[in-house]
């Protein structure tokens, strides 16, 4: 049975994404036809999707201020080792 995974990742160079690296998963749940009940799945999988969303939307942000924060602290790095010399 397929399941669905959502992941971020973070990748230095476009071309060569081998090199990607995961800094995030979660598995979605499993769908199993016995757990569906007709009246209450689109409900069920709307409450879901809308609590997975905003754990994404969260670890997202998260993601980008560290890789922002790496990004200056390089920059910052480069810029005082220019003052030294």
């Amino acid at each position: 049975m397929s399941q669905l995974v959502l992941m971020i990742a973070e990748i230095d160079e476009l071309d060569n994404p081998e090199k990607m690296r995961v800094v995030w998963q979660r598995d979605m749940p499993e769908v199993e036809s016995s757990n569906i009940l007709q009246e209450e799945y689109l409900n069920e999988l709307e409450g879901v999707a809308s609590e997975v969303g905003w754990e994404v939307m969260r670890r997202l942000m998260v993601e980008q201020w560290r890789l922002a924060d790496k990004v200056l602290v390089e920059r910052y790095r480069e810029e005082q080792a220019g003052d030294i010399r």
